[in-house]
């Protein structure tokens, strides 16, 4: 298993919900006037988080675009896109529940810190269900953490019982990781994860995302007149920025 949680070093809408955010007039994105409140005490949450561990900083803006272009590369709707989405920037909502000296462990996780950090999924949902807004992105947060091949986790669900906008994140969550510097090894590059994922198309991963992630890649390439091994993941992100126009400015 790749990702944060592993320490390696290697679907459809379900209803009509679709809070969203505007734009001032200045540009800064403003809650609209629908949504539910206690979204913004959510970021705030998020964000808390994140800066228990600087490591982790911005991996859920990062996981929300890697999502957003994979889920436009696959022709999903718009509706579907906004709740992978709004799943992507709280998909780890649940690791607020989690030990410091867990999540900024420089070293391998030991069989019960690996159970606690297992922990945050189910963590999440409990937070999240709270939030009646976010009823669509339940299954995805929930469903983050498992594999194609039926051994992850928390139910250990394969193929497409996973919702296809988990299996995304799954995809992304493990992009991100491998990109960014974390506590216990430096970021790799693009290429290299690519290789990683690939390696892991049919096996931790849903082979159709995969490759969708690189036909992705492979349109920016495209669009950019720039060689595939030369993309960056800064040339990604700069793609699909407007995804964060479902954050709330913490200003």
């Amino acid at each position: 298993m790749y990702g944060d949680d592993a320490r390696d070093d290697g679907g459809a809408n379900c209803c009509g919900i679709d809070p969203k955010l505007e734009l001032d007039s200045n540009g800064k994105i403003s809650l609209a006037p629908d949504m539910d409140r206690r979204i913004e005490t959510l970021w705030s949450l998020i964000r808390a988080l994140e800066a228990r561990d600087p490591y982790t900083m911005k991996h859920s803006e990062n996981v929300t675009c890697y999502a957003v272009g994979i889920a436009r590369a696959m022709g999903l709707s718009e509706e579907n896109v906004d709740i992978i989405r709004q799943a992507g920037m709280v998909h780890d909502i649940g690791k607020i529940g989690v030990p410091d000296p867990i999540l900024q462990k420089a070293g391998l996780l030991t069989p019960l810190e690996q159970r606690a950090i297992r922990t945050h999924v189910l963590t999440g949902v409990q937070i999240l269900c709270e939030i009646q807004a976010l009823k669509c992105e339940l299954p995805l947060v929930r469903s983050h953490h498992e594999r194609w091949d039926g051994k992850g986790y928390p139910e250990g669900i394969a193929g497409d019982a996973i919702p296809l906008g988990a299996r995304i994140l799954a995809v992304v969550d493990t992009l991100d990781a491998i990109t960014s510097d974390r506590v216990y090894r430096k970021a790799r590059s693009l290429q290299k994860a690519l290789e990683i994922i690939a390696d892991e198309s049919g096996k931790q991963f849903d082979p159709v995302v995969v490759s969708a992630l690189n036909q992705w890649i492979s349109e920016i390439s495209t669009e950019r007149q720039v060689q595939t091994d030369a993309l960056t993941t800064e040339n990604l992100l700069e793609t699909t920025v407007e995804a964060l126009a479902i954050r709330v400015e913490s200003s």
